[in-house]
């Protein structure tokens, strides 16, 4: 089955195919009525030249189409809320665990901040550490100039390598496409054959954001199927079983990725976002998110997992990153949303201990003052 990126680049191609053979005129006609006689071709400038304009102009039609219906999509949402938030000085940067968990108020109120100068949330769901990257550097290109940086995770996203192929850039993970596109490739890895489509795509709307169109057709294709079946449960990132998905599938496997990933380096994105923030005078913060008990009993309260975590320290410490181990903060599953968020109770709960743990003058912490007691280790 074909990724659903794919799809409408096929569908583009497809279109010109068709647009192409119709300059090919139909052998039977050519026998009966070509002056020239049969297999000879009656194809004429004029008929070219139409076919050409009525292909350009749909093209022409599809990307202004396309430009406009995602003009305000969640990528360039977070993009505006960034240019409209210059003053703060507190940014959270992470995937959807930070935009959903990370709440403004709340924080601002227990850490002694007040608006304009408090923090601003620019978590985005079903991204990379490329693309948080990418929005750092965006809010500084425009006038942001935070003093802390809030970086949220969970699992093994500080060392993951990044890599993609053209179908997995859809949805917001297509901000690859239109933010520092050639500098954001040094950060993930691409095949020679995604490399030379994901040059000829990122200049058309109708390639570069097709997974925004896509998205609204899913959404009408699940609210259709779902019609005389049980309600299930969802939230603004989509249903709420499916984000147990990206769970370890085992304490086993999971054990063997903390394992492998003792042997890796900082993702190169990560290892860039600190560098940046520590150059620019940016105290960096990187929180390990709140996880449900289930998830902290199988994965986090391990030796395996505390053996991680003292691998991840030793490769912040360099740029005297403060590490804040949130992990058991909310300890009660009725404040998560699904199997990785929070609800709007456990976000207020986790920002309003994040803020009063920074303090309102954002004391220095030293690591060890900012983590909790030691984990259970299995016997």
């Amino acid at each position: 089955m074909p990724k659903v990126g794919t799809i409408v680049p096929n569908g583009v191609f497809a279109l010109i195919f068709l647009f192409l053979t119709a300059l090919v005129p139909d052998p039977a006609v050519l026998g009966a009525s070509n002056p020239h006689g049969p297999g000879q071709s009656v194809i004429t400038k004029r008929k070219l030249l139409l076919t050409a304009i009525i292909l350009a102009s749909s093209l022409l039609f599809l990307n202004l189409a396309v430009a406009f219906l995602t003009r305000n999509s969640l990528p360039r949402r977070v993009m505006r809320h960034a240019r409209e938030s210059r003053s703060a000085g507190v940014v959270a940067l992470g995937n959807s665990l930070v935009a959903s968990d990370f709440d403004e108020t709340t924080f601002d109120s227990a850490a002694g901040l007040s608006s304009p100068h408090g923090a601003v949330n620019l978590g985005l769901g079903a991204t990379s550490p490329v693309e948080h990257l990418l929005l750092f550097r965006y809010a500084l290109a425009h006038g942001l100039r935070p003093r802390l940086l809030v970086y949220g995770f969970y699992d093994f996203q500080l060392t993951d390598p990044v890599q993609f192929a053209t179908g997995d850039l859809i949805g917001n993970h297509a901000m690859l496409y239109y933010i520092e596109p050639f500098y954001a490739r040094h950060f993930y890895s691409l095949s020679v054959h995604d490399a030379f489509q994901f040059g000829a795509m990122r200049s058309f709307p109708m390639l570069a954001d097709r997974g925004a169109i896509w998205a609204k057709v899913e959404i009408l294709r699940r609210a259709m199927a779902q019609q005389g079946m049980p309600p299930q449960r969802t939230n603004r990132f989509g249903r709420a079983a499916d984000f147990s998905l990206l769970e370890a599938a085992s304490p086993e496997d999971f054990r063997r990725k903390c394992q492998s990933s003792m042997a890796l380096p900082l993702s190169p994105a990560v290892s860039e976002l600190v560098r940046q923030a520590h150059n620019a005078g940016i105290s960096v913060v990187v929180v390990e998110m709140p996880m449900r008990a289930a998830h902290r009993e199988m994965f986090y309260d391990t030796a395996w997992w505390a053996q991680y975590v003292a691998h991840l320290r030793a490769l912040l410490s360099p740029y005297q990153v403060l590490y804040v181990d949130a992990g058991p903060w909310v300890p009660n599953d009725s404040f998560f949303a699904d199997p990785l968020h929070l609800s709007e109770p456990g976000a207020v709960q986790f920002s309003r201990r994040l803020g009063s743990l920074l303090g309102p003058d954002m004391l220095p912490l030293s690591a060890q003052s900012a983590a909790p007691a030691p984990r259970r280790t299995p016997q």
